[in-house]
Protein backbone atom coordinates (compact mmCIF):
# COMPACT_ATOMS: atom_id res chain seq x y z
CA UNK A 1 0.00 0.00 0.00
CA UNK A 2 3.28 2.34 -0.15
CA UNK A 3 2.10 5.03 -2.03
CA UNK A 4 -1.44 4.93 -1.91
CA UNK A 5 -4.05 7.42 -0.81
CA UNK A 6 -6.74 6.26 1.46
CA UNK A 7 -10.04 8.06 1.40
CA UNK A 8 -8.64 10.11 -0.98
CA UNK A 9 -6.92 12.34 1.68
CA UNK A 10 -4.20 10.03 3.36
CA UNK A 11 -0.94 9.26 1.75
CA UNK A 12 0.82 6.07 2.93
CA UNK A 13 4.22 6.70 3.94
CA UNK A 14 6.16 3.43 5.26
CA UNK A 15 5.15 0.53 7.61
CA UNK A 16 5.50 0.67 11.16
CA UNK A 17 4.82 -2.47 11.85
CA UNK A 18 1.78 -5.70 11.50
CA UNK A 19 0.14 -7.84 13.84
CA UNK A 20 -2.58 -10.25 13.44
CA UNK A 21 -5.32 -7.88 12.82
CA UNK A 22 -3.12 -6.00 9.95
CA UNK A 23 -0.83 -3.55 9.08
CA UNK A 24 0.04 -0.16 10.52
CA UNK A 25 1.56 2.23 8.48
CA UNK A 26 3.02 5.64 8.74
CA UNK A 27 0.92 8.14 6.52
CA UNK A 28 0.38 12.22 5.64
CA UNK A 29 -2.35 13.99 6.56
CA UNK A 30 -2.35 17.04 4.02
CA UNK A 31 -5.29 18.47 5.10
CA UNK A 32 -4.35 18.89 8.41
CA UNK A 33 -0.65 18.69 7.54
CA UNK A 34 0.29 16.18 9.86
CA UNK A 35 2.20 12.95 10.20
CA UNK A 36 -0.30 10.05 11.14
CA UNK A 37 -0.49 6.55 11.98
CA UNK A 38 -2.67 4.01 10.10
CA UNK A 39 -4.38 0.68 11.16
CA UNK A 40 -5.44 -1.51 8.60
CA UNK A 41 -7.72 -3.92 9.46
CA UNK A 42 -7.50 -7.34 7.40
CA UNK A 43 -10.37 -8.44 5.63
CA UNK A 44 -9.87 -11.80 7.13
CA UNK A 45 -10.64 -10.60 10.66
CA UNK A 46 -14.24 -8.45 9.39
CA UNK A 47 -17.94 -9.72 9.26
CA UNK A 48 -21.03 -7.85 8.87
CA UNK A 49 -20.81 -7.80 13.10
CA UNK A 50 -17.55 -7.05 13.85
CA UNK A 51 -17.12 -4.44 11.69
CA UNK A 52 -20.35 -2.63 13.01
CA UNK A 53 -18.81 -3.58 16.27
CA UNK A 54 -15.64 -1.74 15.46
CA UNK A 55 -16.88 1.30 14.32
CA UNK A 56 -19.42 2.01 16.82
CA UNK A 57 -16.36 1.65 20.10
CA UNK A 58 -14.89 3.91 17.62
CA UNK A 59 -17.18 6.36 17.69
CA UNK A 60 -16.91 6.18 21.47
CA UNK A 61 -12.71 6.10 21.39
CA UNK A 62 -12.90 8.92 19.39
CA UNK A 63 -14.40 10.74 22.21
CA UNK A 64 -12.16 9.50 25.12
CA UNK A 65 -9.65 12.20 26.07
CA UNK A 66 -6.66 10.74 28.74
CA UNK A 67 -3.30 11.08 28.35
CA UNK A 68 -2.65 7.55 28.38
CA UNK A 69 -4.66 6.43 25.63
CA UNK A 70 -4.41 6.77 22.43
CA UNK A 71 -6.84 8.41 20.37
CA UNK A 72 -8.67 7.79 16.86
CA UNK A 73 -8.58 10.50 15.02
CA UNK A 74 -10.97 9.14 11.53
CA UNK A 75 -11.87 5.71 10.38
CA UNK A 76 -12.85 4.39 6.76
CA UNK A 77 -13.02 1.75 4.50
CA UNK A 78 -10.38 0.90 1.62
CA UNK A 79 -10.40 -2.06 -0.78
CA UNK A 80 -12.75 -3.93 1.98
CA UNK A 81 -10.57 -3.46 4.68
CA UNK A 82 -11.35 -1.25 7.76
CA UNK A 83 -8.99 1.50 8.52
CA UNK A 84 -8.39 3.73 11.98
CA UNK A 85 -6.21 7.41 11.83
CA UNK A 86 -4.31 7.14 14.87
CA UNK A 87 -1.32 9.50 16.28
CA UNK A 88 2.02 8.97 15.41
CA UNK A 89 3.63 7.71 19.25
CA UNK A 90 6.99 8.15 20.17
CA UNK A 91 9.19 6.39 22.06
CA UNK A 92 8.71 1.93 21.79
CA UNK A 93 6.32 -0.38 23.24
CA UNK A 94 6.74 -1.63 26.52
CA UNK A 95 8.10 -4.87 25.34
CA UNK A 96 11.25 -3.22 24.41
CA UNK A 97 11.72 -2.29 27.84
CA UNK A 98 11.23 -5.78 29.29
CA UNK A 99 13.65 -7.56 27.27
CA UNK A 100 16.18 -4.91 27.65
CA UNK A 101 15.70 -5.12 31.26
CA UNK A 102 15.34 -1.36 31.63
CA UNK A 103 13.03 -0.20 33.76
CA UNK A 104 13.58 0.30 36.88
CA UNK A 105 11.02 -0.59 40.07
CA UNK A 106 9.63 2.49 40.50
CA UNK A 107 9.22 3.21 36.48
CA UNK A 108 7.32 -0.30 36.15
CA UNK A 109 5.09 0.97 39.10
CA UNK A 110 4.52 4.34 37.05
CA UNK A 111 3.39 2.12 33.98
CA UNK A 112 1.48 -0.22 36.10
CA UNK A 113 -0.25 3.15 37.16
CA UNK A 114 -0.73 4.84 34.03
CA UNK A 115 -2.30 1.84 32.11
CA UNK A 116 -4.46 0.95 35.33
CA UNK A 117 -6.01 5.02 35.19
CA UNK A 118 -6.04 4.48 31.14
CA UNK A 119 -8.46 1.64 31.97
CA UNK A 120 -10.45 3.20 34.82
CA UNK A 121 -11.30 5.73 32.19
CA UNK A 122 -12.19 3.36 29.65
CA UNK A 123 -14.48 1.42 32.36
CA UNK A 124 -16.54 4.78 33.24
CA UNK A 125 -17.40 4.97 29.71
CA UNK A 126 -17.90 1.17 29.23
CA UNK A 127 -14.75 0.21 26.95
CA UNK A 128 -13.30 -3.05 27.57
CA UNK A 129 -9.81 -2.59 25.64
CA UNK A 130 -9.64 -7.00 25.57
CA UNK A 131 -6.26 -7.00 24.08
CA UNK A 132 -3.57 -5.32 26.98
CA UNK A 133 -0.44 -6.77 26.67
CA UNK A 134 3.23 -4.94 26.15
CA UNK A 135 3.25 -4.75 22.48
CA UNK A 136 0.33 -2.35 22.97
CA UNK A 137 1.75 -0.12 25.59
CA UNK A 138 3.43 2.91 24.43
CA UNK A 139 6.48 4.04 26.45
CA UNK A 140 8.90 6.92 25.97
CA UNK A 141 11.29 8.78 28.20
CA UNK A 142 10.82 12.03 28.72
CA UNK A 143 13.50 14.71 29.53
CA UNK A 144 12.78 15.30 33.04
CA UNK A 145 13.26 11.46 33.61
CA UNK A 146 9.97 10.28 33.60
CA UNK A 147 7.79 7.89 31.54
CA UNK A 148 5.22 8.78 29.19
CA UNK A 149 2.79 5.75 28.77
CA UNK A 150 0.10 5.70 26.27
CA UNK A 151 -2.85 2.25 25.79
CA UNK A 152 -3.23 1.75 21.85
CA UNK A 153 -6.14 0.06 19.96
CA UNK A 154 -8.86 0.91 23.26
CA UNK A 155 -12.26 -0.60 21.13
CA UNK A 156 -10.27 -2.65 18.16
CA UNK A 157 -9.23 -5.39 20.25
CA UNK A 158 -12.49 -8.02 19.15
CA UNK A 159 -10.60 -11.25 20.45
CA UNK A 160 -13.32 -12.16 22.93
CA UNK A 161 -13.16 -16.00 22.63
CA UNK A 162 -10.92 -18.26 21.94
CA UNK A 163 -12.08 -19.30 18.30
CA UNK A 164 -11.83 -15.44 16.90
CA UNK A 165 -8.50 -15.12 18.63
CA UNK A 166 -7.05 -18.63 16.49
CA UNK A 167 -9.10 -16.86 13.26
CA UNK A 168 -7.18 -14.09 13.44
CA UNK A 169 -4.26 -15.46 13.78
CA UNK A 170 -2.80 -13.72 16.81
CA UNK A 171 0.74 -14.40 18.17
CA UNK A 172 0.75 -17.79 20.34
CA UNK A 173 2.60 -14.61 23.32
CA UNK A 174 -0.72 -12.50 23.03
CA UNK A 175 -2.38 -16.11 24.76
CA UNK A 176 -0.42 -15.09 28.06
CA UNK A 177 -2.10 -11.97 28.41
CA UNK A 178 -5.70 -13.55 27.84
CA UNK A 179 -8.23 -13.94 30.53
CA UNK A 180 -9.29 -16.86 32.01
CA UNK A 181 -13.12 -16.12 31.05
CA UNK A 182 -12.07 -15.34 27.42
CA UNK A 183 -10.32 -18.35 26.97
CA UNK A 184 -13.73 -20.34 28.47
CA UNK A 185 -15.88 -17.87 25.88
CA UNK A 186 -17.76 -16.55 28.98
CA UNK A 187 -18.63 -12.63 28.81
CA UNK A 188 -16.00 -10.18 29.34
CA UNK A 189 -16.00 -7.27 31.19
CA UNK A 190 -13.34 -4.59 32.77
CA UNK A 191 -12.43 -6.95 35.42
CA UNK A 192 -10.88 -9.03 32.09
CA UNK A 193 -8.44 -5.97 31.04
CA UNK A 194 -7.54 -6.38 35.19
CA UNK A 195 -6.00 -10.02 34.77
CA UNK A 196 -4.04 -8.75 31.41
CA UNK A 197 -2.81 -5.83 33.60
CA UNK A 198 -1.58 -7.98 36.42
CA UNK A 199 0.40 -10.76 33.44
CA UNK A 200 1.94 -7.33 32.14
CA UNK A 201 3.17 -6.21 35.75
CA UNK A 202 3.76 -9.64 36.98
CA UNK A 203 6.55 -10.18 33.73
CA UNK A 204 7.92 -6.54 34.38
CA UNK A 205 9.19 -7.78 37.61
CA UNK A 206 9.83 -11.38 37.24
CA UNK A 207 10.61 -11.05 33.50
CA UNK A 208 8.34 -13.75 32.42
CA UNK A 209 5.10 -14.23 32.00
CA UNK A 210 2.58 -16.34 34.48
CA UNK A 211 1.88 -18.94 31.55
CA UNK A 212 4.18 -19.52 28.89
CA UNK A 213 4.33 -22.62 25.62
CA UNK A 214 2.66 -23.77 23.08
CA UNK A 215 -1.26 -21.91 22.52
CA UNK A 216 -2.70 -25.55 23.50
CA UNK A 217 -0.65 -25.90 26.80
CA UNK A 218 -1.34 -21.41 27.67
CA UNK A 219 -4.92 -21.34 27.08
CA UNK A 220 -4.74 -25.44 29.62
CA UNK A 221 -3.10 -23.10 32.03
CA UNK A 222 -4.63 -19.73 32.19
CA UNK A 223 -7.78 -21.53 33.16
CA UNK A 224 -6.32 -24.37 35.54
CA UNK A 225 -2.89 -23.24 36.36
CA UNK A 226 -2.77 -20.95 39.63
CA UNK A 227 0.35 -18.17 39.05
CA UNK A 228 3.76 -19.20 40.90
CA UNK A 229 4.28 -16.49 43.22
CA UNK A 230 6.90 -13.95 41.10
CA UNK A 231 8.96 -13.86 44.27
CA UNK A 232 9.07 -17.63 43.91
CA UNK A 233 10.34 -16.97 40.42
CA UNK A 234 13.27 -14.58 41.62
CA UNK A 235 11.41 -11.18 41.35
CA UNK A 236 13.28 -9.09 43.92
CA UNK A 237 10.26 -7.32 44.86
CA UNK A 238 7.97 -7.00 48.65
CA UNK A 239 5.05 -8.87 49.60
CA UNK A 240 2.98 -5.80 49.36
CA UNK A 241 3.45 -5.75 45.54
CA UNK A 242 3.34 -9.42 45.30
CA UNK A 243 -0.30 -9.46 46.90
CA UNK A 244 -1.40 -6.68 44.27
CA UNK A 245 -0.11 -8.74 41.44
CA UNK A 246 -1.91 -11.73 42.29
CA UNK A 247 -5.05 -10.57 42.71
CA UNK A 248 -5.58 -9.13 39.71
CA UNK A 249 -4.57 -13.02 38.20
CA UNK A 250 -7.50 -14.73 40.42
CA UNK A 251 -8.94 -17.01 38.13
CA UNK A 252 -12.45 -15.90 38.47
CA UNK A 253 -13.06 -11.71 38.16
CA UNK A 254 -15.36 -11.44 41.34
CA UNK A 255 -12.08 -12.46 43.02
CA UNK A 256 -10.08 -9.45 41.30
CA UNK A 257 -10.64 -5.89 42.05
CA UNK A 258 -14.08 -5.12 40.89
CA UNK A 259 -12.98 -1.95 39.48
CA UNK A 260 -9.81 -0.09 38.09
CA UNK A 261 -10.01 2.56 40.30
CA UNK A 262 -9.30 0.27 43.04
CA UNK A 263 -6.28 -0.92 41.20
CA UNK A 264 -4.61 2.78 40.64
CA UNK A 265 -5.57 3.46 44.93
CA UNK A 266 -3.41 0.64 45.38
CA UNK A 267 -0.23 1.53 43.32
CA UNK A 268 -0.67 5.20 44.38
CA UNK A 269 -0.53 3.63 48.29
CA UNK A 270 2.13 1.82 46.93
CA UNK A 271 4.49 4.24 45.02
CA UNK A 272 4.09 7.20 48.11
CA UNK A 273 5.68 4.50 50.03
CA UNK A 274 8.53 3.70 48.11
CA UNK A 275 12.19 5.04 49.19
CA UNK A 276 13.73 6.54 46.91
CA UNK A 277 16.58 4.11 46.51
CA UNK A 278 13.53 1.81 46.30
CA UNK A 279 12.22 3.63 43.18
CA UNK A 280 15.84 3.92 41.57
CA UNK A 281 16.52 -0.27 42.07
CA UNK A 282 16.16 -2.30 38.98
CA UNK A 283 13.69 -5.81 39.90
CA UNK A 284 16.91 -8.16 39.45
CA UNK A 285 15.58 -11.75 38.28
CA UNK A 286 17.00 -15.36 38.71
CA UNK A 287 15.13 -17.33 36.88
CA UNK A 288 14.85 -20.61 39.19
CA UNK A 289 11.27 -22.21 39.92
CA UNK A 290 12.05 -21.58 44.06
CA UNK A 291 12.74 -18.30 46.37
CA UNK A 292 15.99 -18.84 47.42
CA UNK A 293 15.38 -18.87 51.47
CA UNK A 294 17.38 -16.65 53.95
CA UNK A 295 19.62 -18.38 56.19
CA UNK A 296 17.46 -21.32 58.09
CA UNK A 297 17.90 -21.02 62.23
CA UNK A 298 18.78 -24.12 64.27
CA UNK A 299 16.11 -26.74 63.05
CA UNK A 300 14.15 -27.88 66.72
CA UNK A 301 11.56 -29.83 68.08
CA UNK A 302 9.68 -32.05 65.65
CA UNK A 303 12.09 -34.83 65.95
CA UNK A 304 9.49 -37.72 66.34
CA UNK A 305 7.95 -36.56 62.98
CA UNK A 306 11.57 -35.85 60.89
CA UNK A 307 12.30 -39.30 62.33
CA UNK A 308 8.82 -41.10 60.87
CA UNK A 309 9.72 -39.42 57.35
CA UNK A 310 13.03 -40.59 57.44
CA UNK A 311 12.23 -43.92 58.07
CA UNK A 312 10.04 -43.71 54.90
CA UNK A 313 12.49 -41.81 53.05
CA UNK A 314 14.75 -45.18 53.79
CA UNK A 315 11.98 -47.30 52.75
CA UNK A 316 11.26 -45.87 49.49
CA UNK A 317 15.36 -45.74 48.68
CA UNK A 318 14.97 -49.67 49.01
CA UNK A 319 12.29 -50.07 46.95
CA UNK A 320 9.15 -50.07 48.75
CA UNK A 321 6.40 -47.33 47.80
CA UNK A 322 5.81 -44.62 50.31
CA UNK A 323 2.73 -41.78 50.70
CA UNK A 324 3.04 -39.59 53.86
CA UNK A 325 1.19 -36.36 54.10
CA UNK A 326 2.14 -33.60 56.49
CA UNK A 327 -0.69 -31.51 58.04
CA UNK A 328 -1.38 -29.17 60.61
CA UNK A 329 -2.71 -25.18 61.14
CA UNK A 330 -0.85 -22.35 59.70
CA UNK A 331 2.80 -21.65 60.97
CA UNK A 332 3.36 -24.96 63.06
CA UNK A 333 6.04 -25.58 60.57
CA UNK A 334 5.52 -28.26 57.90
CA UNK A 335 7.51 -26.27 55.30
CA UNK A 336 10.46 -26.31 57.55
CA UNK A 337 9.91 -29.57 58.11
CA UNK A 338 9.57 -30.67 54.46
CA UNK A 339 12.52 -28.47 53.90
CA UNK A 340 14.88 -30.72 56.23
CA UNK A 341 13.64 -33.39 54.71
CA UNK A 342 14.86 -32.18 51.16
CA UNK A 343 17.82 -31.08 52.48
CA UNK A 344 18.62 -34.88 53.61
CA UNK A 345 17.47 -36.19 50.33
CA UNK A 346 19.56 -33.51 48.57
CA UNK A 347 22.49 -34.54 50.87
CA UNK A 348 22.24 -38.13 49.65
CA UNK A 349 21.60 -37.45 45.93
CA UNK A 350 18.17 -38.69 45.79
CA UNK A 351 15.77 -36.66 43.42
CA UNK A 352 12.68 -34.66 44.89
CA UNK A 353 10.55 -33.44 42.95
CA UNK A 354 7.85 -30.18 43.73
CA UNK A 355 4.20 -30.16 42.95
CA UNK A 356 1.55 -27.48 44.03
CA UNK A 357 -1.90 -28.50 45.23
CA UNK A 358 -4.14 -25.26 45.59
CA UNK A 359 -7.13 -25.61 47.41
CA UNK A 360 -9.37 -22.95 45.66
CA UNK A 361 -12.42 -23.19 43.19
CA UNK A 362 -11.86 -23.75 39.66
CA UNK A 363 -8.08 -25.59 40.42
CA UNK A 364 -7.85 -29.30 39.16
CA UNK A 365 -7.01 -31.20 41.89
CA UNK A 366 -4.01 -33.02 40.56
CA UNK A 367 -2.20 -30.62 39.10
CA UNK A 368 0.43 -31.12 41.59
CA UNK A 369 1.42 -33.70 40.11
CA UNK A 370 1.91 -32.28 36.16
CA UNK A 371 4.50 -30.17 37.66
CA UNK A 372 6.58 -33.28 39.51
CA UNK A 373 6.45 -34.67 35.77
CA UNK A 374 7.30 -31.14 34.33
CA UNK A 375 10.12 -30.84 36.91
CA UNK A 376 11.62 -34.16 36.03
CA UNK A 377 12.02 -33.41 32.74
CA UNK A 378 13.25 -29.92 33.54
CA UNK A 379 15.80 -31.65 34.99
CA UNK A 380 16.59 -33.87 32.63
CA UNK A 381 17.28 -31.36 29.97
CA UNK A 382 19.96 -29.83 32.41
CA UNK A 383 22.11 -32.76 32.50
CA UNK A 384 21.09 -33.85 36.38
CA UNK A 385 18.30 -36.80 35.54
CA UNK A 386 18.79 -40.14 34.32
CA UNK A 387 17.95 -41.92 30.83
CA UNK A 388 14.14 -40.97 30.52
CA UNK A 389 11.79 -43.90 31.43
CA UNK A 390 9.45 -45.52 28.87
CA UNK A 391 6.24 -43.72 28.38
CA UNK A 392 4.84 -45.40 25.45
CA UNK A 393 1.62 -47.32 27.60
CA UNK A 394 0.87 -43.69 30.01
CA UNK A 395 1.48 -41.00 27.17
CA UNK A 396 -1.98 -40.49 25.68
CA UNK A 397 -3.57 -40.77 28.83
CA UNK A 398 -1.22 -38.25 30.85
CA UNK A 399 -1.30 -35.90 27.61
CA UNK A 400 -5.30 -36.25 27.63
CA UNK A 401 -5.06 -35.05 31.88
CA UNK A 402 -2.17 -32.31 31.85
CA UNK A 403 -2.58 -31.15 27.83
CA UNK A 404 0.59 -28.92 28.56
CA UNK A 405 2.19 -32.17 28.97
CA UNK A 406 2.38 -31.85 24.88
CA UNK A 407 5.37 -29.76 25.00
CA UNK A 408 7.65 -32.62 26.01
CA UNK A 409 8.79 -34.04 23.52
CA UNK A 410 8.23 -37.93 24.92
CA UNK A 411 5.10 -36.68 24.97
CA UNK A 412 4.40 -35.15 21.93
CA UNK A 413 3.61 -38.12 19.65
CA UNK A 414 2.57 -41.58 20.18
CA UNK A 415 4.47 -44.54 19.24
CA UNK A 416 3.27 -44.84 15.78
CA UNK A 417 4.49 -41.47 15.05
CA UNK A 418 0.38 -40.26 15.38
CA UNK A 419 -0.27 -37.04 17.46
CA UNK A 420 -1.33 -37.81 20.90
CA UNK A 421 -5.19 -38.34 21.46
CA UNK A 422 -5.20 -34.88 23.76
CA UNK A 423 -4.09 -32.92 20.58
CA UNK A 424 -6.36 -34.39 18.33
CA UNK A 425 -9.55 -37.30 17.97
CA UNK A 426 -10.59 -39.41 20.28
CA UNK A 427 -9.92 -38.97 24.36
CA UNK A 428 -10.45 -41.76 26.39
CA UNK A 429 -11.74 -40.43 30.07
CA UNK A 430 -10.14 -41.60 32.97
CA UNK A 431 -13.28 -42.92 35.05
CA UNK A 432 -12.10 -41.98 38.86
CA UNK A 433 -9.33 -41.41 41.09
CA UNK A 434 -7.84 -44.92 41.63
CA UNK A 435 -7.19 -44.62 37.79
CA UNK A 436 -5.74 -41.71 38.13
CA UNK A 437 -3.09 -42.27 40.98
CA UNK A 438 -2.39 -45.40 39.78
CA UNK A 439 -1.03 -43.70 36.71
CA UNK A 440 0.60 -41.07 38.19
CA UNK A 441 2.46 -43.04 40.62
CA UNK A 442 3.49 -45.51 37.48
CA UNK A 443 4.74 -41.91 35.41
CA UNK A 444 7.01 -40.50 38.89
CA UNK A 445 8.06 -43.52 40.04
Amino acid sequence: MIGEKLADRYEIKSELGHGGMGVVYKAYDPLLKRDVAIKVIAPSVLTPQTEQRFQSEAQVVARMDHPAIVQIYDFGQHEGSLFFVMPVIEGTSLRQFIRDHSLTLGETIDAALAVAEALDYSQARGIVHRDIKPENIMVSREESGGLRVRVMDFGLAQASDVSRITKTGMMVGTMSYVSPEQVAGKPVDSRSDLYSLGTVLYECVSGEVPFAGEMQSILYRVVHEFPQPPRERGADIDEELEKIILSLLAKEPEQRPSRAAEVVKSLRLYRARMQEEDRQRSVMVTHSMHAVRPAMAPFVDRKEEFKELQTRLNAAVAGECQFATVAGVMGVGKTRLLDELENLASARSIRVLHGRFVEQDGSFPYHGFCEAIQEYFRQRESGSGSESPDFSDLRDDLVSLFPVLSEIDVFRTSSSGSTSRAAGGETRTLENRTEIFELLARALI
